[in-house]
């Protein structure tokens, strides 16, 4: 059977927390059959390099296994940075 994995990031993603939240997305990805995973953008109030760096880490993951990924409820500042690091040509963002 399929499955959508959901993980909804928190609070600031910077060097503070990027170990847990490598961990946790490292679990996601390896759930067996997962095919799609949603990152949920709407509770993180910072993001630095590293924070996107996760999330290129996340999409080239994903897409090596074959997995598609998304975000959602991108935060207007994180949607800039993503913006200005040329990411928003890759990286699927779901609209609200």
């Amino acid at each position: 059977m399929s499955k959508l994995v959901e993980l909804a990031w928190a609070g600031d993603v910077d060097l503070a927390n990027i170990t847990p939240i490598r961990h946790e997305l490292d679990e996601a990805l390896d759930t067996p059959d997962v095919e799609r995973l949603v990152i949920d953008l709407g509770a993180v109030g910072f993001v630095d390099s590293l924070g996107l760096g996760m999330l290129v880490y996340a999409m080239n993951t994903a897409q090596t296994r074959g997995i598609a990924m998304s975000v959602r409820h991108v935060p207007p500042r994180t949607q800039e940075l993503i913006d200005v690091a040329g990411l928003s040509q890759v990286l699927a963002v779901e609209r609200d």
